[in-house]
């Protein structure tokens, strides 16, 4: 497994938990409101609702985890990480934000997802566990599929050749 991976997936999903576990309650309101119009059999309705009921308690873990994970860092790198990733703001946004020049930004993303990463190797999950728990949320595999390509452009080593983030402003 690769756990760079899979620590920068969890961080660039981090924002969409809360909506999406917003959406399982909405779409639960809707299966419940369902079951009283007698248009599905009571087994169907509660199949239903036991499947989004153990999809929240999956995402509410993976929160969990990702939270973990953020607390395993410094104040100072858990800050320059949460603005960009769950923030979402540009790398030169944080520097300036932060009162530092782009390099240390970058410097200080890679360092932490590396922690982030070491945090998910030394607490026990592997590539097994996130595949079969999040295997079918299309969103955090698309993400991943998204990450694994942005590291495979240019072929080689890119972890070593280049820094994990690049900045959406220049």
């Amino acid at each position: 497994m690769d756990f760079i991976l899979w620590a920068k997936a969890l961080l660039v999903c981090f924002r969409r938990f809360k909506r999406v576990i917003g959406e399982i309650d909405i779409t639960m309101d809707t299966v419940a409101l369902c079951s009283g119009t007698g248009t599905r059999d009571t087994f169907e309705v509660l199949e239903r609702a036991a499947d989004l009921i153990a999809r929240k308690v999956r995402i509410l873990n993976l929160r969990v985890i990702t939270g973990q994970m953020l607390a395993s860092l410094p104040q100072d790198k858990r800050r320059i990480l949460y603005d960009r990733f769950i923030e979402g703001e540009s790398a030169a946004a944080v520097a300036e934000s932060e009162g530092l020049t782009l390099r240390a930004v970058y410097r200080a993303l890679n360092g932490s997802v590396s922690v982030c990463a070491d945090y998910l190797k030394n607490a026990g999950f592997d590539g097994a566990y996130f595949e079969k728990r999040y295997g079918s949320e299309g969103w955090i595999m698309c993400n991943l599929r998204k990450l694994e390509n942005e590291e495979c452009n240019g072929g080689g080593n890119q972890a070593q050749t280049t820094p994990l983030f690049h900045s959406s402003s220049k």
